[in-house]
């Protein structure tokens, strides 16, 4: 039996890079299980994944309808009625990443700050580059600004994959902290869910493949940097609208 297709996907700046990174040595080809890491990217939003609008829910079926056995695929597909339905119907497994919004919110300032626009692209950014400081445009992606709803509302639409016990939720912290143990919940995940025998210690190629600084959109990747660039008055802002 040919292996089913594998999604990842996670919230923008999430850190879907290194999930993807650890996830290629399940893809290279192999006599044993096949499969290929897919170069087509899948996102339920548009620019991207940026947003602020949305793709048509029958383009995105379409290209999730087109997917190889064995294809592994990675992108911000946000968990709407129709796209989780066809992937529990179809059977496929589904890798979420999960990250705080705290982190994520200071991750995309920065993206946002960047001159760099071929891997750090957003419509708009001439838009929040008008504000005068790095913290307000911080608290402009928490509260939403120039079309972009708030962080909060935001990632409500990627939250429903987290409540889905077919799908496997990761925390980008345990990603970080603890490689070793995250790669084995993926293959345990990947053996229920796909009944394919995975060689023995893969979960080795999966820790040794991450590479952070090879990831065209990597800054700092650390857990827990809002700490150093929250001041007091976005301290208060996430507990209003990120608790």
């Amino acid at each position: 039996m040919a292996l089913a297709p594998i999604i990842v996907t996670s919230f923008p700046k999430s850190g879907l890079h290194l999930l993807a990174q650890m996830m290629r040595p399940l893809a290279e080809p192999s006599p044993v299980f096949g499969g290929y890491y897919s170069e087509r990217q899948m996102t339920t939003h548009e620019n991207g994944g940026w947003g602020p609008g949305l793709r048509r829910e029958t383009e995105v079926l379409k290209d999730l309808n087109d997917l190889q056995d064995g294809e592994q695929v990675w992108g911000h597909l946000a968990a709407t009625e129709p796209i989780a339905g066809f992937l529990e119907d179809m059977g496929w497994p589904v890798i979420f990443l999960h990250r705080d919004l705290r982190d994520v919110a200071v991750s995309m300032a920065y993206h946002i700050e960047s001159c760099d626009e071929r891997n750090f692209p957003h419509p708009r950014k001439w838009t929040y580059r008008a504000l005068p400081c790095h913290e307000r445009r911080i608290q402009a992606v928490i509260e939403g600004y120039a079309g972009w709803p708030s962080l909060r509302d935001w990632y409500r639409q990627y939250a429903a994959w987290e409540r889905l016990p077919w799908v496997l939720t990761l925390d980008f912290e345990m990603l970080r902290e603890v490689p070793n143990a995250s790669a084995i919940r993926i293959l345990e995940y990947l053996r229920e869910r796909t009944r394919e025998v995975w060689p023995a210690g893969l979960e080795d190629d999966m820790v040794e493949s991450i590479l952070p600084e090879g990831s065209p959109t990597f800054r700092a990747g650390r857990v827990g940097d809002w700490k150093q660039e929250f001041d007091s008055s976005l301290r208060e802002l996430a507990v209003r609208e990120l608790a």
